[in-house]
C-alpha cells in the first residue's frame, strides 16, 4: 500500500499534486491559501490537519472528496458548509474546541462512518457539543465513532434510533444506566455487542491478569480473579439495567 502524500501548506510545494492522487494529508492550512485548496484539490480521501482558517465557507467545492478528516482547528465555531457535501460517505471531525453544534448533519445522506472526538491527548480538552440527536437523521449511517467528547444535555440514548448502525464505539464517559439503554436496543444489531465490561492494557498489580474495566462513568476496573466478588456483582448490576431499560 503506497503511503498517502503529505502536503505542508506553510512551505513551497508542487501545486499540481492538489489535483493528482486519490488520497492526501494536508497540513498547516491558513487563510492565505484556502482558497487554493478548495479550488484545486481533487482528492476522493482527503484529511485536513491545523486548520487556522475561521471559516470553513468554500470546502462545499470538493465535490470530489467521499472521505473528510478535519482534525485540530482551533477556529472554526461551526462545520455548516461541511454539511452541504452531501455526497460524502466518511467524516471525522476531531478537536474542534470552538465547536458546538451539529444540527445539520441529517443532510448527509450517504454517511455510512462518523467520527466525533475532541484531542486524545490526556490533558487536552474534549469536544463539547450540545447534543447528538442530530444524528438520528442520518439514513445510512453504519460505523458510528465517538471519544472524549461533552454533552450539554449529557444523553447518548437517542443513537438508539439509528437503524442502520452496526459498529459503535463509545469512550467510557457516560452514565451506565446510558450504556445499557443503548445495549438493550442496540446490541442485536451490533457486530460488538455492549457489555458490561472491556479489556484494558493494564494488569492486575496482584495477580498481573488482565484488568477490565466496566462500562459507564466512574465504574472500576478490576481483576476477575482477585476482585471476583465485586467483578461478579458489577456484571449484576448492569445486566439489570439492561433488563429494566
Amino acid at each position: 500500500m503506497s503511503a498517502v502524500p503529505i502536503l505542508l501548506f506553510d512551505r513551497e510545494f508542487d501545486p499540481e499534486v492538489l489535483g493528482h492522487g486519490s488520497a492526501l494529508d494536508i497540513r498547516n492550512i491558513g487563510p492565505d491559501r484556502w482558497g487554493q485548496l478548495v479550488s484545486s484539490c481533487r482528492a476522493s480521501d482527503l484529511r485536513l490537519y491545523h486548520l487556522t482558517v475561521p471559516s470553513l465557507e468554500g470546502i462545499q467545492g470538493l465535490r470530489r472528496t467521499k472521505a473528510l478528516t478535519l482534525q485540530w482547528a482551533n477556529k472554526i465555531t461551526t462545520v455548516d458548509p461541511v454539511f452541504e457535501m452531501d455526497w460524502l460517505e466518511t467524516l471525522s471531525i476531531i478537536d474542534l474546541p470552538k465547536l458546538r453544534s451539529i444540527a445539520g448533519v441529517g443532510r448527509l445522506q450517504n454517511l455510512t462512518k462518523l467520527t466525533l472526538s475532541g484531542n486524545q491527548g490526556s490533558l487536552n480538552p474534549p469536544l463539547r457539543l450540545e447534543t447528538l440527536r442530530p444524528l438520528v437523521g442520518l439514513s445510512r449511517l453504519e460505523r458510528l465513532s465517538i471519544q472524549v467528547l461533552r454533552l450539554e444535555d449529557d444523553d447518548i440514548k437517542c443513537i438508539a434510533s439509528i437503524s442502520t448502525l452496526r459498529s459503535l464505539e463509545l469512550s467510557n464517559q457516560f452514565a451506565r444506566d446510558q450504556f445499557a439503554y443503548l445495549a438493550k436496543n442496540l446490541n442485536a444489531q451490533l457486530e460488538e455487542p455492549i457489555s458490561a465490561y472491556r479489556e484494558v492494557g493494564l494488569a492486575c498489580k496482584e495477580c498481573g491478569a488482565v484488568s477490565y474495566m466496566f462500562t459507564g462513568r466512574r465504574q472500576p476496573i478490576l481483576c476477575r480473579t482477585c476482585d471476583s466478588a465485586r467483578f461478579d456483582k458489577q456484571v449484576d448490576a448492569f445486566e439489570a439495567l439492561v433488563a429494566a431499560a
